[in-house]
């Protein structure tokens, strides 16, 4: 079948039984003892890692070594939290990418299942004496969709820049971001914010284990894009995760998409409603037809009461506040962030069509459309083009991802931690998004990454100078400093005095204050300023 936007889509092998195969035996590996950080090469392509979870073996080429699909977890029944993989006995053989998160859109692979805790680490094949910094990723997708098996989540190019790269599955819709606890009672009160346990649960076994691989799991860096850098501002608020990283990065994310506790409950009630089921027939989900759960999904991100329903929970106990308020609280206080967005973000998402047709609720993440509306009647030629469709990409830019990562920097600022802040600039040369800079067009230079063929509409005119410089400033912040590479001006903090913003192009300034007439019609709303 195809979708609107024309993505293909693929139905997947569903269930427990695609992740049988993740704990098969090779051959049994050496008990002995090796220098942690140290693997040991195998001589035909191949490296063993002994690791305190058991041992794995790993693809090399090009002086890179590649570990797919080590499960970090496994979950115990539908809509369970999570729990530790159990250690292993034999060589895992760490050749593939593990079971995706089910989902209804096609990516990488043909195989998804509910057990799909599973990570990547690629690091260099021999890597020097000394522990390397640690970056963990955190994939987007509207906490429906994605994976870390995408190709431009290759890791390749930050294990040739000295860092340990790890990216994960987790779960994904309804069965990680479904709030069941009233319905079915303490057993399952905080199954909507699951996802998040799945990511937690991925950073404990990074911290235990990473040293094995040559990382230091003193110096870790989470990151994400997307909602997965919404889910890293819940994994940074949230007291559970404290100590499991030291840094942060926040790419085309915010602090404030998350969901009350009573409207996490009205999303579980519609999303019943739409599978003909009663609050008091909820313990039905536990058997349903993946099928069907997914379907049902399907229709409720088509006519939700806001962009993306399904989000983390504030719901006292994992996550206690919004992760903007905690932000603000001082909860990153000791951690160093680097966020930003791009220009044209919201330019992905809605059709040349949609800037001129009646806004609705499912076109917002933060605002009801009222109160949008008032702020657009504010925007004009002054902000930019006099065209009524221009000036709605803008705003629409601006309530989900622009203003929600100003409103992190600041409060990061109230706090007395450091950030620094970008925007993207570099715009599609070809194709559909010609002139613009849309939502995931930085990922290909951050990840130093041109082959992914998924974003290749997005990122078509690719910049391969702009690429090394972005992809290196990246690597010099998750190493410890301030984001910096040759090529770029000197990068300095943001603070809310002048608010300093690396403005990311082919020719890369520094600008104060960038787009402040705009930024200024939003005081006051999604946040404190």
């Amino acid at each position: 079948m195809t979708s609107s936007d024309g993505c293909s889509r693929r139905r997947f092998l569903y269930g427990a039984a695609a992740g049988a195969g993740l704990l098969a035996t090779g051959a049994h590996a050496s008990r002995a003892l090796v220098e942690p950080g140290r693997p040991t090469p195998g001589g035909d392509g191949r490296v063993l890692v002994h690791a305190p979870s058991g041992t794995v073996r790993g693809q090399v080429a090009s002086g890179i070594a590649r570990y797919l699909g080590i499960p970090y977890g496994r979950v115990p029944g539908r809509f369970r939290p999570p729990q530790a993989a159990p250690r292993w006995s034999d060589v895992l053989e760490a050749d593939r990418f593990g079971p995706m998160a089910v989902q209804r859109v096609g990516h990488t692979q043909d195989i998804a299942s509910e057990q799909c805790l599973n990570l990547n680490v690629f690091a260099p094949a021999d890597p020097a004496p000394g522990a390397l910094p640690v970056m963990v990723w955190i994939h987007g997708g509207s906490n429906v969709a994605g994976a870390a098996s995408e190709p431009i989540y290759d890791g390749a190019s930050f294990a040739r820049s000295g860092v340990i790269c790890v990216t994960l599955d987790y779960r994904l819709g309804v069965l990680g971001f479904l709030e069941l606890g009233a319905p079915l009672g303490a057993r399952y009160a905080g199954s909507g914010n699951n996802g998040i346990r799945d990511q937690m649960l991925a950073l404990r076994w990074v911290r235990r284990n990473v040293a094995a691989f040559g990382g230091d799991p003193g110096r870790v860096t989470l990151a994400g894009e997307s909602a997965g850098a919404k889910d890293v501002a819940a994994l940074a608020a949230s007291p559970a995760a404290r100590g499991l990283f030291s840094r942060v990065i926040l790419e085309s994310g915010g602090g404030r998409t998350v969901l009350s506790m009573p409207a996490a409950c009205q999303i579980t009630i519609e999303y019943l409603r739409l599978l003909s089921l009663a609050p008091r027939e909820a313990a039905a989900l536990l058997d349903l037809d993946l099928d069907r759960l997914i379907e049902a999904q399907h229709a409720l991100t088509l006519d939700p009461p806001h962009n993306f329903p399904l989000r983390p929970v504030v719901d006292g106990v994992l996550l206690p506040a919004m992760p903007e308020d905690a932000i603000r609280g001082g909860c990153m206080k000791t951690l160093p962030l680097l966020l930003g967005t791009n220009r044209d973000e919201s330019r992905l998402f809605l059709g040349p069509g949609a800037a001129t047709q009646p806004l609705q609720a499912r076109n917002l993440a933060n605002l009801q459309p009222d109160t949008f509306e008032r702020i657009l009647q504010h925007y004009d030629a002054s902000i930019t083009s006099p065209d009524p469709a221009e000036l709605r990409w803008r705003a629409l830019t601006a309530e989900e991802y622009w203003i929600p990562s100003v409103r992190v920097a600041e409060a990061q600022c109230h706090a007395g931690g450091a950030v620094w802040m970008y925007r993207f600039d570099r715009a599609a040369q070809t194709g559909v998004f010609t002139g613009r800079a849309a939502h995931a067009s930085e990922l290909a230079y951050v990840w130093n990454n041109s082959s992914d063929e998924n974003l290749a509409p997005i990122d078509a005119g690719f910049q391969a100078d702009l690429a090394t410089r972005m992809h290196a400033a990246w690597v010099a912040f998750i190493r410890g400093g301030p984001p910096a590479a040759a090529g770029l001006p000197d990068w300095p903090l943001y603070e809310t005095a002048r608010r300093r913003t690396m403005i990311l192009d082919v020719s890369s300034t520094v600008q104060d204050d960038p787009n402040a007439l705009e930024r200024r019609l939003w005081a006051g709303v999604l946040g404190a300023t």
